[in-house]
């Protein structure tokens, strides 16, 4: 017999507010609907607040999280009771593994994210941004001969590759094949966009669809890809060590299986170029669509520069530079949504959640709420050199937040701005006419295509 405890307990629950089942099947009886909502509640928080109960017919509860203050505590503050447990997490697990990101927690994650983390200090960042400046140099040098054949790119692309070519080049100290480069875009895109889909195939892996069968072939052919790529660096060491190199010298550790190295490479690989890909892409189309800040950045580069190759040592003294890929990311977050799962029940700002509750902790709708940003949905820059309207730092998390925070923010927040100062000097890029890009989800969020003309400044 229950204890009167439990009994009040029980009577005292306090359920978020939310759409009824039959309110949330007429809403998204049609599977567009359904992926709209995920990526932009808007409207459901300003009708029920910022924690959403969504109602299932089958499987666990699930919540719609956009309270600051509430990510922070299953983020933070109790992250022991809200790993990455979740429904979407165990299948993007296929693609991750049981990696420094894609494990749920406990020693072995904290023993990986340890020795991975180690190669992301400000020693090996500078040595980094030298790598970085070889690889754009090289993409600067062929957009030299796009822009006087007066080409149309495609952006997307153009910042997939360049950011895959900076991991490789930064990490492994090599460089490869386009053909390898397509491969190592496609696993990653392929995967991730189908992995990420509720209602997709891949809930049953082991189920020899087409979509399956093409996702095991090209995973098996990238690891292939990246194993011969980390014998050469075993082989041929770089006299600088990097992030590889602090893993290898780890691989034997007592809590570390074999596949750690491999498949930290490909966890490396993936967030370092999905991300920052994302973070490029939106940049320069929100230039584009915004000439008056384009200007701002060509007359702060004029003035820092006078003509000279931007150097990680200049980005300090580029603040408006530094504010635009700021503000693409609250406007455009390279990973939109991050999942979770309750351990056990608990309580977040008086309202109940359930034992075994799946979590979705939306970025994008914190990112553009009204209440912790003026005029959220305008591209505006200025908004982070204004001393007297500081940030509320809880209500911006592009890398995430805790110690499950994206590993390689240091990297970007060098590899973007570089990148971005380097290419803007000498470089203008207009959208092709009348053209409204379309999205394409998966764990980020990017334009499907974004051709633009590249012109010589």
């Amino acid at each position: 017999m229950p204890s009167l405890p439990n009994i009040l307990r029980l009577l005292t629950r306090k359920t978020p507010p939310g759409p009824s089942a039959i309110a949330q099947i007429l809403e998204f009886k049609a599977p567009s609907k359904f992926e709209q909502f995920f990526v932009d509640p808007l409207e459901y928080m300003q009708e029920y607040g910022s924690i959403v109960s969504l109602t299932t017919l089958i499987g666990p509860k699930c919540f719609l999280v956009t309270d600051p203050e509430a990510i922070l505590y299953i983020t933070k503050t109790n992250i022991d009771n809200f790993p990455k447990q979740s429904t979407l997490w165990n299948r993007i697990r296929l693609l991750l593994g049981n990696s420094s990101l894609g494990a749920e927690g406990g020693k072995n994650w904290q023993l990986k994210r340890k020795i991975s983390q180690k190669g992301f200090s400000k020693t090996y960042l500078k040595n980094y941004a030298q790598q970085m400046q070889f690889v754009i140099n090289v993409t600067s040098k062929r957009w030299e001969r796009l822009a006087r054949n007066k080409k149309i790119i495609d952006i997307n692309n153009e910042m997939a590759f360049l950011a895959l070519n900076i991991i490789l080049k930064t990490l492994l100290n090599q460089t490869t094949t386009n053909k390898n480069l397509l491969l190592a875009k496609q696993t990653i895109e392929f995967g991730l966009t189908n992995l990420c889909h509720s209602n997709d195939i891949f809930m049953y892996p082991w189920v020899p669809t087409y979509a399956n069968l093409k996702f095991h072939w090209l995973k098996k052919r990238l690891d292939s890809f990246l194993v011969d790529m980390l014998s050469n660096f075993e082989e041929n060491p770089p006299v600088m060590p990097t992030a590889i190199t602090e893993i290898l010298k780890n691989k034997s550790e007592a809590l570390i299986d074999k596949q750690f190295p491999i498949g930290e490479l490909r966890v490396l690989l993936i967030a370092g170029y999905e991300t920052t890909a994302c973070a490029l892409t939106w940049t320069w189309y929100l230039l584009a669509k915004n000439p008056q800040c384009t200007e701002k950045i060509y007359a702060e580069l004029n003035k820092v520069l006078n003509s000279r190759t931007p150097t990680i040592e200049d980005l300090p003294n580029l603040p408006y530079l530094q504010a635009v890929y700021s503000e693409a990311l609250r406007l455009y977050p390279s990973i939109p949504i991050l999942n979770r799962k309750s351990i056990d029940e608990d309580t977040i700002q008086g309202y109940t959640i359930p034992k075994g509750s799946e979590i979705l902790l939306h970025i994008y709708a914190l990112h553009r709420n009204k209440h912790y940003w003026k005029d959220p949905l305008e591209f505006n820059p200025e908004r982070f050199l204004d001393p007297n309207q500081p940030i509320h730092k809880p209500a911006y998390l592009p890398f995430g937040l805790g110690p499950r925070s994206c590993l390689g923010q240091s990297f970007a927040h060098i590899e973007i701005p570089l990148i971005l100062a380097n290419l803007a000097q000498k470089f203008k890029l207009r959208l092709k006419k009348n053209f409204t890009p379309k999205i394409q989800y998966g764990m980020s969020m990017h334009p499907h295509k974004l051709p633009m003309y590249i012109e010589r400044r």
